[in-house]
This record gives C-alpha cells, structure tokens and sequence, in this order.
C-alpha cells in the first residue's frame, strides 16, 4: 500500500516523498495521523504539502472548502498581517492534521455571512449538523 501511495505521490506537483512529514523548514515535525491505505495516504498528504490556511477570496472558494463534511475553521482578518494573523496561521500549522482553515477579509463571503463583522472573528463550521459558531476575539490585558 505505501509502494502504491508513494508512485502517485512522486507525480504530485510538487512531488512529494513519503517520509517523515516536516513543515515550515522542520520547524513543525508531526507524527503521521492519517489513514493507512493508499488513496487515503494520497489525500492526507497531498493537504500537508499545501497552504495550512487558504484564503478565501470569493463565495465559490468559501463553498469548495467548506463542504459540510469536516470541521473548518475561519479567521475574518481586516488584513493579512500582523500578530494575530502570524498566530492564526501558526495554529493552523500546528492543528492541520486535525482540522481544516481559512482566512477571509470579508466575513459576507462565508455561509450565514455578515458584512457588518467590525472585529475579529472566528467561524467554527461543524459538518452534518448545519452547525456554525461565531466567536469574537477578545485582547487580553496583562
């Protein structure tokens, strides 16, 4: 079976070796936590080699990732940089075995989307159920 998922790996582009999985130059090392026949390893490793958060630019995106079948979790960012977004994605990197994420300046985008979001939130989608949470971002003081 990993002779099988390692060929169709190898044509990946990019290719992909099976091997001990590290992201971000090694900085991140993960035990393998996914399935453990060929299509599956296929799948799983496909997703780590890719963004650990994709940006959601379009409604069509927010629908192609959030599928209903996983859970998804989304940060609305008024930009793409700075701390909060630094750590978002640093989470993403660590929890990608475990959950999928997007980011989105535009929170209308989004099922059960609200174009009035006026600070950070995070949409959590929990699959079969229609389920979504909203959470809003506190700072906290020292």
């Amino acid at each position: 079976m990993y002779e099988k998922a390692a060929t169709i790996l190898s044509k990946h582009e990019p290719p992909v070796i099976l091997a001990k999985i590290l992201r971000n130059k090694g900085k991140s090392i993960q035990d393998y936590k996914g399935p453990r026949e060929d299509d599956g390893i296929v799948e799983y490793l496909k997703k780590q080699v890719g963004p650990a958060s994709f940006e959601i630019k379009s409604s069509d995106d927010a629908s192609k990732l959030i599928d209903g079948k996983k859970v998804f979790i989304v940060r609305v960012f008024p930009e793409f940089s700075g701390k909060e977004y630094e750590n978002f994605m640093d989470v993403a990197e660590k929890l990608l075995s475990d959950y999928d994420f997007g980011h989105t300046s535009d929170a209308k985008l989004l099922p059960h989307g609200d174009s009035t979001v006026k600070h950070p939130k995070v949409r959590l989608f929990k699959p079969l159920m229609n389920f979504w949470l909203t959470l809003r971002i506190f700072k906290w003081m020292p």
